[in-house]
């Protein structure tokens, strides 16, 4: 009986395994670059843009915002996908 059991779970272990290998594989359906810049002294502002590409078609955006309690200068830049 445990012998089956832990058979069991390791067949429904694979078949997990291989279903996140292959949506891995798969081409994003969005993706999403954007980049920011940030300039603080006790209160700051934060900018920036990126490109969300979907569908073959590309949407810019903007990022804009403040914030309370920071110092320093910063700037980042993403690249995330996403598939359904």
């Amino acid at each position: 009986m445990r012998r089956t059991l832990m058979q069991a779970v390791t067949v429904a272990s694979l078949f997990v395994m291989f279903s996140c290998l292959s949506a891995v594989a798969q081409d994003p359906d969005a993706i999403l670059k954007v980049h920011t810049t940030s300039i603080a002294a006790g209160v700051g502002y934060s900018w920036g843009g990126g490109m969300l590409t979907f569908q073959g078609q590309a949407y810019p955006c903007r990022i804009d915002g403040l914030a309370v309690g920071e110092v320093g200068i910063s700037s980042g830049e993403a690249i995330g996908s996403c598939t359904t």
